[in-house]
């Protein structure tokens, strides 16, 4: 077999040239962001006056320092013109919230000069831009200003100090856009992405302020030319007549709730590219409404949200702001308007893609007509408006579908608490580490045990939510003189995690089984509960079987969840049976529900499982040589898990299908026997035909996390500089027809899949 043509097949490397443009590409530009933190707290983020209820919701970014609240200004002025949660590591906003009063007595202002594009916000420039500006501009102190170009800077200083080596623009590109993106940075890509407002121009176009402050280098993101002008701006559109109707109305009613409340955002997608290396391109641009109302006066409260991808012929999903919250945060229990009427049942916004159906012709000029209504497009597209209706966003089939059972999540919460959560041995470091989820009450963590046992087999952050792990953590020593057993049988798949079941389930177990209590138990089968309860307990009216179905599939997924799915989703192992198979109980308790997740059947066979091969075939090695050296350094630190794709389905409705499994290690080594540490990391997505990417930890940790400052083995030396396992992907290359099956090779490396997928093995 070709080694090389093999290698295709699984690697995928981030930076290949050919790959990338001009406009979309790696990132080769990192922000410092302990500097750019510093930067930010200078700048006022106080203007509560832009949100209804609680300031600063949390936004669908990981949590860390790159989030910089700024209520925008315009150069030195005090007047907030909106708020922003700006990213200066993805250098693009999470959000903009601003609070529109659209009084029909106000004159609409021209469109601002696309010549304010070449603005920075000067707070987050560097040292030497405030220093230069001090002392040649009769001492302006600027550290805390907003959108700013130099005539801002004359008419506060009230001189026309000019700049020279370096110049205003030469300051600009060397001090202010290592925290955020300049206008150079949008330049020449215009046919492809435009520069995306956030808190848009035209809804603003009352207040000659706030329309201004819209052209600003932290109120973009880049935004595909097509999805911009002809599908997200007649929402947009929209959006500014509900605003002149709210007016309205309320001035009829004798009212003074006058206002919509809009938040305007972006969300990552599956892997995020770069605007010339420096910009984070968004998979998606979203919008959320509030109107509080006033009851008194017979004005009802309402809300919304839409979103779209940011592509080529995208097409707009509008959901009630419930549901909106929940494709948001992933499922995460947050809202956009805490503590207000909208965090609550509000009437939604009935009749949206029809209405915008109706007005888009209108909203666009002659030239936007031209493009977005031609035959051309709309062959092209497939569609004559790409308004996406809520009922058609998804194609959906038994295994795979939007989800319909939604877990009760306080009430799993309580039982995971009684759950241990004490197994630090199967981590190097801290234990616990952050996963790549939403951080919520979802997340259990469990040490693992085979039902009433008090071994801990190994350890899961498991997401009641998604009722699938966000990862698992084990410690590998796999001793050569222990000898291997035998796959255990698949009949152990209708175990559940008895800790997670209701309580009904407990007290019947307690009742009718010689008062046995389970409610902290691991993974058990009714042969389990006879054993520790000494009796042959029978149940029915219900049965242990209606049991699991009505009390424990609430909080995690049950087998039946996979049944008559096997074809298209595997039972899909996260930490897998094979490299635990020197220790029967540790691959005994791999078999449950806690331990598994939908996994691409092609992806299962045919591309993941000769990477486990090569983890397992790694842990032999380390062991050996730490034998040879006279080093207690044993063990391989193995965290595995699932990161969620641009768009959750589900499998029955029930359990989440990943967009992703990933798996991490960390060898931390013996300095003095000679041991080296070392990691890695690699992941691939969750689809047929799927490739691997393998990176250095520091850089997996980077995909993981989309950015933030975060480790998998904290505390340890491998949230350091360590050494990479070089030649992972040959080495995959080379041993993958050995680690497969006859059954499994003959699927995987026949000419039929060479063929469907355009690899080779």
């Amino acid at each position: 077999m070709d080694a090389q043509k093999e290698t295709l097949l699984y690697s995928a490397p981030f930076s290949a040239e050919e790959k990338q443009s001009k406009c979309s590409r790696s990132q080769d530009d990192v922000a410092p962001q302990h500097e750019c933190s510093a930067r930010c707290s200078r700048l006022s983020s106080s203007c509560d006056s832009f949100f209804v209820g609680n300031s600063w919701p949390k936004s669908s970014y990981q949590s860390s320092d790159s989030t910089c609240r700024i209520c925008q200004t315009l150069a030195g002025g005090r007047k907030s013109v909106f708020a922003t949660a700006f990213n200066t590591h993805y250098r693009i906003p999470e959000y903009t919230a601003s609070a529109i009063t659209r009084d029909p007595d106000l004159p609409e202002q021209d469109r601002p000069s696309s010549s304010l594009w070449d603005r920075v916000q000067l707070g987050l420039c560097g040292k030497k831009v405030h220093d230069t500006l001090y002392d040649r501009c009769d001492n302006v102190e600027t550290d805390k200003w907003g959108v700013t170009r130099m005539s801002d800077i004359w008419k506060a200083s009230g001189t026309r100090c000019r700049l020279s080596n370096p110049s205003f623009d030469d300051l600009q590109e060397s001090h202010c856009g290592d925290c955020q993106g300049l206008d150079s940075d949008y330049s020449g890509c215009g046919t492809t992405f435009n520069r995306g407002h956030i808190n848009p121009n035209s809804i603003n176009n009352k207040d000659a302020d706030v329309q201004d402050g819209t052209f600003s280098m932290i109120n973009v993101a880049p935004q595909d030319d097509d999805f911009n002008q002809c599908v997200w701006q007649p929402y947009e559109c929209a959006v500014g007549r509900k605003a002149d109707e709210v007016y309205k109305n309320a001035v009829r009613a004798g009212s003074n709730s006058k206002t919509l409340y809009v938040i305007t955002g972006t969300k990552l997608g599956q892997q995020t590219t770069w605007m010339k290396g420096r910009v984070a391109i968004p998979g998606y641009f979203w919008k959320a409404l509030c109107y509080p109302g006033d009851e008194n006066a017979g004005l009802r409260p309402f809300g919304v949200g839409f979103y779209g991808p940011n592509i080529d012929c995208s097409k707009m999903t509008s959901l009630p702001l419930d549901q909106f919250e929940a494709w948001l945060y992933d499922g995460a229990d947050e809202h956009l308007f805490p503590g207000s009427v909208c965090a609550g049942s509000v009437d939604n916004w009935d009749g949206l893609d029809d209405y915008v159906a109706e007005i888009a012709h209108d909203c666009r000029n002659e030239h936007i007509q031209d493009t977005c209504e031609s035959e051309w497009r709309d062959k092209r597209c497939g569609t004559a408006l790409a308004v996406k209706p809520q009922q058609t966003a998804m194609k959906e089939t038994k295994c795979s579908r939007h989800q319909d059972d939604v877990a009760p999540q306080h009430k799993c919460s309580a039982r995971c608490s009684r759950l241990s959560s004490s197994c630090d041995s199967f981590f190097v470091g801290n234990s616990w580490p952050k996963s790549s989820f939403q951080t919520s009450d979802s997340t259990c963590r469990i040490c693992q045990t085979l039902a009433g046992g008090r071994n801990s087999v190994f350890a899961t952050a498991f997401n009641t939510h998604y009722r699938i792990p966000e990862y698992t953590a084990s410690a590998i020593t796999r001793d050569p003189d222990l000898p291997e057993q035998d796959r255990p049988s698949s009949s152990l798949w209708d175990r559940v995690q008895m800790g997670l079941c209701g309580k009904k389930v407990h007290d019947t177990l307690y009742d009718r089984c010689d008062e046995v209590e389970t409610d902290r138990w691991g993974v058990t089968r009714m042969s389990d509960i006879w054993k520790a309860s000494g009796t042959r307990c029978r149940l029915s009216n219900p049965s242990f079987d209606d049991l699991q179905e009505s009390d424990c599939g609430d909080c995690q997924g049950l087998d039946s969840d996979y049944s008559g799915c096997g074809t298209t989703f595997n039972r899909g192992h996260i930490n897998p049976n094979s490299i635990n198979n020197k220790d029967a109980d540790v691959q005994d308790g791999t078999f449950s529900m806690i331990n598994v997740a939908p996994q691409d059947d092609d992806f299962n066979q045919c591309v993941w499982q000769p990477y486990e091969c090569a983890v397992g075939r790694k842990a032999d090695e380390v062991y050996k040589n730490a034998v040879r050296a006279g080093s207690n350094s044993k063990a391989l630190y193995v965290i595995t898990g699932t990161k969620l794709g641009q768009q959750t389905t589900w499998m029955k409705g029930r359990v989440a299908i990943p967009g992703y499994f990933w798996k991490a290690l960390c060898y931390p080594g013996d300095e003095s026997a000679g041991l080296r540490p070392f990691g890695v990391g690699f992941y691939g997505p969750n689809i047929d035909c799927s490739k691997m990417t393998s990176l250095p930890l520091e850089k997996f940790e980077a995909w993981l996390y989309d950015g933030a400052d975060e480790h998998l083995f904290p505390g340890s030396v491998c949230a350091g500089p360590v050494d990479n396992w070089e030649g992972l992907d040959d080495y995959v290359a080379e041993i993958a027809h050995d680690c497969r099956n006859e059954h499994i090779q003959d699927t995987c490396e026949s000419e039929w899949r060479d063929k469907r997928c355009g690899t080779s093995g």
